[in-house]
């Protein structure tokens, strides 16, 4: 697909970016902005977007984060349908770089310095990190629309032992020109920390099979697993999505319904976060 899609009567183009705070692994801040309005969605869900705390001092080099539905309003008429906040989050300072280390997205694949969370116990690694930060927020789910909103409301899950973070599930009714589209968009732990205890309360949050629907999100979890645990429902997309610069798995997901068909799906150019996002043109029958 190009960028900017042409939808023919009836389609809708969803979309979902995890942004990873509007940083790079060492703390260095990029512009979400631009990665978001390049997917052209009807409707877009933000993954790990960092919203500063209201009476937290202008930090260099975080992107009006603060203001990024008014942003998205402004630039791509979007409406901010649902939010969650999983954990308060802190930016670090980044070091200072040169040479090699100056062009990796981050020290490793995994480690991550530049973004500490704190859950419901802060983990010690957190504590002892020396590095003050640079702001402080909130790490978040964002749920946007140019469709009009008919009705959305958040579905807190139950706390895990080994997930120190809140997770919650994002649902809304979309009215798309063929009828209503119900729109899940969540961010999932990862395996290790119990993420298949989770599918049950995912499963209850989707509408029925034969519904319109569209679940979407960073669910950190490969396709084949989530298709046993979603019967009745289908990949859009399918293509590695991170790391974004020698992707190697595809955490980032759309599935759809049965009564949804998938005109188009794909993964999109790296656009500054270790994940790429993933857009795809779909079209059903409904009513209003």
């Amino acid at each position: 697909m190009d960028r900017a899609v042409k939808r023919a009567p009836g389609e809708v183009l969803v979309a979902s970016f995890n942004v990873h705070a509007g940083i790079d692994g060492w703390g260095r801040p990029y512009d979400p902005l631009p990665g978001c309005l390049a997917t052209d969605a009807d409707v877009l869900l933000l993954v790990e977007a960092f919203l500063p705390d209201a009476d937290e001092p202008g930090a260099p080099g975080v992107h009006e984060a603060a203001s990024i539905a008014e942003r998205l309003a402004r630039e791509g008429g979007y409406e901010l349908a649902a939010e969650a906040s999983l954990a308060r989050a802190a930016l670090r300072h980044p070091p200072v770089l040169s040479g090699h280390a100056a062009r990796r997205w981050a020290p490793t694949a995994m480690h991550d310095p530049g973004l500490a969370l704190y859950g419901r116990k802060v983990p010690r690694a957190v504590r002892r990190r020396g590095r003050p930060p640079r702001a402080r927020g909130t790490w978040n789910v964002l749920l946007f629309s140019r469709l009009p909103v008919r009705s959305s409301k958040v579905i807190p899950l139950r706390p895990l032992k080994r997930e120190p973070l809140d997770r919650a599930i994002l649902t809304a009714e979309v009215e798309a020109p063929a009828g209503v589209l119900t729109v899940v968009g969540t961010h999932f732990p990862h395996l290790s920390a119990g993420s298949p205890f989770r599918f049950d309360e995912l499963r209850d949050a989707l509408p029925p099979r034969d519904r319109p629907g569209v679940l979407m999100g960073d669910m950190n979890c490969f396709g084949p697993p989530l298709s046993l645990a979603l019967p009745g429902w289908r990949r859009a997309v399918r293509g590695r999505t991170w790391p974004s610069w020698r992707r190697v798995a595809q955490p980032d997901h759309i599935f759809i319904s049965r009564a949804v068909t998938a005109r188009a799906g794909e993964v999109m150019p790296h656009a500054g976060s270790d994940h790429r996002p993933v857009r795809a043109l779909l079209s059903f029958d409904g009513e209003r």
